[in-house]
């Protein structure tokens, strides 16, 4: 298989923020849900978050997950099975702005120093 293309019955969707997404609040919200779930699941089962940080459906909504980007790839079975969320920032943002920034002060060391000076630049 090419490495361009998805394997068959795989459709990677972009789901936008819901301000401009031009869908049924119904339809948002289960598509929105179903990239919450997995997520929620990685996260839990890589140690990320604890149990209770997940809703009683099994979600992990973060902070402005409605005002960002969803790109996920569901599978042929409806379940998703890969997700990133993107978020737009300002051409003068700095490193410690970022959400992901964070991951770098909890690092072991020498590799926090060398992810540290590569965000700073």
């Amino acid at each position: 298989m090419p490495r361009d293309r998805l394997p068959d019955g795989f459709d990677l969707r972009l789901l936008p923020p819901r301000a401009v997404a031009g869908m049924a609040p119904d339809e948002y919200d289960a598509e929105l849900a179903r990239v919450q779930r997995f997520r929620g699941a990685v996260y839990l089962r890589d140690g990320a978050v604890p149990e209770s940080a997940l809703g009683t459906d099994g979600r992990y909504a973060a902070a402005g997950d409605e005002d960002q980007w969803q790109l996920y790839l569901p599978a042929p079975s409806g379940e998703v099975a890969a997700c990133l969320r993107l978020v737009r920032h300002s051409a003068w943002i700095g490193p410690a702005d970022l959400g992901c920034y964070a991951c770098v002060g909890r690092m072991e060391q020498p590799a926090g120093r060398t992810y540290d000076a590569a965000l700073r630049g």
